[in-house]
């Protein structure tokens, strides 16, 4: 990705961090101008690396999904 590129209704505004499996970018709604964080996914980097990996990304999103904590980030969706 790279800055200003738009995904739905997302505009990738500010690159935060990689890792080794992803991006976590600074996002904006382009509808209502909320700012959010994403992460994003390299799928070639996860397909070479492990299959369990989709299942342990799917549990995180259905658990953070699911908890709230004052020092996890809440999680609103994902786009596949």
């Amino acid at each position: 990705f790279s800055e200003g590129q738009q995904v739905d209704n997302f505009r990738f505004e500010k690159f935060l961090g990689q890792g080794a499996l992803g991006e976590l970018w600074l996002v904006e709604n382009i509808n209502t101008k909320d700012s959010y964080t994403a992460k994003y996914y390299d799928r070639q980097k996860i397909a070479e690396s492990s299959t369990h990996l989709w299942e342990h990304i799917d549990n995180e999103f259905h658990v953070l999904k699911n908890i709230r904590h004052p020092h996890l980030l809440e999680c609103y969706g994902k786009v596949n």
